[in-house]
């Protein structure tokens, strides 16, 4: 899908990739992809984490840009 309005997001780093989690950067704080990004869904069974572990559920469902270069991602948590 193609951002239509600006979102905040934050910025993960892959850290495992069976299975896909994603742990935040805690030190990059909450940043805006621009409108225009291009996003996909975050992969089936793919988990956000803090640097501790702990898993992060999405509000409504975790989309991550497309064409940021692994390891690293923005990622939002898309919901209407």
């Amino acid at each position: 899908m193609i951002l239509t309005n600006p979102r905040a997001a934050v910025k993960v780093k892959v850290v495992s990739k069976r299975p896909r989690r994603y742990e935040v950067d805690t030190e990059s704080g909450v940043c805006m992809i621009e409108a225009g990004t291009q996003l996909v869904l975050l992969e089936e069974n793919a988990q956000v984490i803090t640097a501790e572990g702990e898993v992060l559920e999405a509000t409504g469902r975790y989309y991550r840009t497309a064409e940021t270069i692994d390891p690293y991602h923005l990622i939002t948590d898309y919901f209407t």
